[in-house]
């Protein structure tokens, strides 16, 4: 017998775990900042990252009302990724002291199909 919780897997491409370091660039009603994540899981279309902050300034990386310009950079062994994204979603995990922020990119496979390609064929 199976059992199914009823939930669609929505996603459009294959998401794969990875171990890799990255910068999220912020810019918030003229605050700029860098800051340091760590991808946990990659697809074409979104990621997972683990971040020490989720705020540029005082303002809330999440907050819409503050219409956040976010981009990340990505540092593979195969070379850099690049895209735009928006959060949709994030928690704080208590036992992990971070932040789990689930991303959609909005122009990844613009910029590097080709890049991709080869990595998502190394899996």
């Amino acid at each position: 017998m199976m059992v199914f919780s009823g939930r669609k897997n929505r996603r459009r491409f294959k998401r794969r775990g990875v171990q890799w370091e990255g910068e999220l660039k912020a810019r918030i009603s003229g605050v700029e900042e860098i800051i340091k994540v760590r991808i946990a899981s990659f697809s074409a279309s979104g990621a997972l990252l683990h971040s020490a902050r989720i705020y540029a300034g005082p303002y809330h990386l999440a907050s819409a009302e503050n219409d956040p310009v976010l981009s990340l950079s990505i540092f593979t062994q195969d070379g850099t990724l690049e895209s735009h994204f928006k959060i949709g979603w994030y928690n704080r995990s208590v036992e992990m002291d971070t932040f789990l922020i689930g991303i959609e990119f909005l122009d990844m496979l613009e910029k590097n199909q080709e890049l991709i390609d080869k990595i998502m064929a190394g899996f």
